[in-house]
């Protein structure tokens, strides 16, 4: 199996086979996922940095940081809103398809040269690298959704009840 299979397998199992079983909130993870993506990029490097002068390893560490940002956040969402994906569960699984792509094309950037090349050089990376922006875009919209419909709808008849004396 090539690494691009590997990967997507990966990606496939943490963000679309776990948030299934734990019925975790999909549009949470999904923005955690996007905001996983942004922390790497803004202190990754400075981490990289930072571990790096301290340990001394043969691994990529900047690639291993970058890619353990990401996914944490998500990770931690995961577990803290289980159970909360209820009778919504099919717009939960499509936001779980859109963190598996997100992920996938994330991951593929930080991977070491070798590695990122042997990835972006597949028919699979092509094939769905394509559509990354346009599945984001309505992954966004149903978790915008999620949010409005988990939302509590408070009845304006039930206002403060005053006792009289």
């Amino acid at each position: 199996m090539n690494s691009t299979l590997v990967l997507l397998l990966a990606c496939s199992i943490v963000f679309g086979a776990l948030p299934l079983i734990l019925r975790s909130n999909g549009a949470l993870v999904l923005f955690t996922l996007c905001v996983g993506q942004i922390l790497a990029g803004l202190i990754g490097g400075d981490l990289t940095n930072g571990i790096g002068s301290k340990v001394t390893s043969p691994l990529p560490i900047f690639t291993i940081v970058q890619i353990v940002l990401l996914v944490l956040p998500a990770l931690l969402v995961m577990f803290i809103y289980r159970r909360a994906a209820k009778a919504d569960i099919l717009l939960h699984i499509f936001t779980y398809a859109v963190a598996v792509i997100v992920c996938f094309s994330a991951i593929s950037t930080f991977l070491p040269y070798a590695a990122q090349s042997s990835v972006q050089d597949s028919n699979v990376y092509h094939q769905i690298h394509g559509y990354v922006g346009i599945v984001l875009s309505a992954g966004i919209i149903v978790s915008l959704v999620i949010l409005w419909l988990k939302k509590p709808h408070h009845d304006k008849k039930q206002g403060k009840k005053h006792r009289s004396k």
